[in-house]
């Protein structure tokens, strides 16, 4: 691109850039803020009032369930470029306008969105620290991340560990003391960093080797052997992690495991923990396991084991997409004997084999469902189970289950109606 550049002439280049800037609003502050060099309060006033209308954009534009449809992505894009360009001050107290924004609309919050985007800010608000390097720029941003850490906003919303970061990462000798009197537990997070910034990475090595049984530091220890790319303490370390996690985070760091043995190529382990992986029901790991087995010669030996297996841990539903894909039609049938809400997803495939056994289950699922039914979309539902037990083969047992629950649902019209209407199409 840059040969490209060079053999454009200059006047030819200028006159593309000015078109599109004009052409282009977001383009031009983007370009501004990257280029031009800025006034602090102008600046800061022209983006207040950016963020401002996406907010009142935001509380005009709901989807269907009433959340807010917050994008300020606009307006972000041209503070980072702020950021970027060494303009640290600008960017972090634009981001602070949002953030104070943000928490201004906690009643209007109804999935979370507001937190959400609150949490992205903080980590924007992160990014723009890192880019501080002149010394003025980290007293500012450390002294207001200080004071967003103290704030009853940033624990409400889970923020407060993201400033106190902030500051650990800009902490000097000068202003450690201030750092430590605001607040009472200092996120472990953030004495790691205190610790590196003062004392080094043996230091921190040193800290770490030496409070192993305190809640996190594993997990820390795990972070920073990935860092080293040391894999072996990685691998070592999650597997300490597995044997203390709770089962809603078993899922999580095998899955990291997987992915560790990945990055290493250990195919054998890999295997493994794709074993473990569905035993606590995670299901997409299935077709990984069968193509290394299948790799590696073991597929024939251990195809039946390994099917069976996932019938223990697997929810039935995904166990029995593996039957299908499988072609175990007797052991799909089985399930589908103790879960017979499945029978219009197998009956088609299962019926030239067991024609009465399915035929059975059908009419007893439909028959379940039509004495439930009490609305105009449940009878749409049963009319359309009844067409689904036609097309597996069984349409004059259809056509005659139809009569049947005309009769019995007479006084129920819009029922009737629908079960004459599935019944003309058949």
């Amino acid at each position: 691109m840059r040969e490209l550049l060079e053999k454009i002439d200059i006047g030819k280049l200028y006159d593309f850039i000015e078109e599109r800037l004009n052409s282009d609003e977001s383009l031009a502050k983007l370009f501004l803020a990257t280029f031009a060099e800025p006034d602090y309060s102008s600046t800061l006033k022209s983006l207040k009032n950016e963020i401002k209308t996406a907010i009142y954009s935001a509380m005009n534009d709901r989807d269907d369930w009433g959340a807010l449809q917050i994008d300020t992505s606009d307006v972000t894009d041209e503070i980072m470029a702020y950021a970027l360009s060494g303009h640290v001050k600008i960017a972090f107290s634009a981001l602070e306008i949002l953030l104070d924004e943000l928490y201004e609309l906690v009643d209007e919050q109804s999935e979370g969105e507001i937190t959400d985007e609150i949490w992205s800010c903080a980590n924007l608000m992160s990014d723009v620290a890192d880019e501080a390097e002149d010394p003025d720029d980290q007293k500012f941003v450390f002294e207001h991340s200080l004071e967003l850490a103290k704030a009853d906003m940033a624990t409400y919303y889970d923020v407060q560990e993201d400033f106190l970061n902030i500051c650990a990462s800009l902490v000097t000798e000068e202003n450690l003391s201030d750092l430590e009197a605001a607040t009472e537990n200092m996120p472990l997070s953030a004495r790691i960093e205190i610790i590196r910034k003062l004392e080094g990475q043996q230091a921190v090595d040193d800290y770490i080797k030496a409070h192993m049984d305190e809640k996190g530091v594993p997990q820390l220890a795990y972070d920073e052997a990935m860092a080293k790319k040391d894999y072996s303490a990685a691998e070592n370390l999650l597997n300490t992690i597995l044997e203390n996690d709770s089962d809603n985070d078993k899922l999580k760091d095998l899955k990291r495991l997987y992915s560790l043995h990945e990055l290493t190529g250990s195919t054998s382990k890999m295997i493994e923990t794709a074993e473990r992986l569905l035993s606590q029901g995670d299901a997409s790991y299935y077709p990984k396991l069968k193509a290394m087995l299948q790799a590696s010669g073991e597929w024939e030996a251990r195809r039946k084991s390994v099917i069976e297996a996932r019938g223990k841990r697997l929810y039935y539903t995904s166990y029995m997409e593996i039957l299908e894909s499988e072609g175990e039609l007797s052991m799909l049938f089985e399930q589908l004997k103790k879960h017979p809400d499945q029978i219009y997803e197998y009956g088609n495939l299962l019926s030239n084999i067991y024609r009465e056994e399915i035929q059975q289950i059908f009419i007893e699922a439909i028959r379940s469902a039509a004495d439930r039914a009490s609305s105009r979309n449940a009878y749409s539902s049963v009319a359309g189970n009844v067409k689904t037990f036609s097309k597996a083969g069984y349409k004059a047992e259809a056509l005659g289950l139809i009569e049947e629950l005309k009769a019995i649902h007479k006084r129920k019209r819009a029922f009737v109606e629908e079960l004459d209407s599935i019944g003309k199409g058949l």
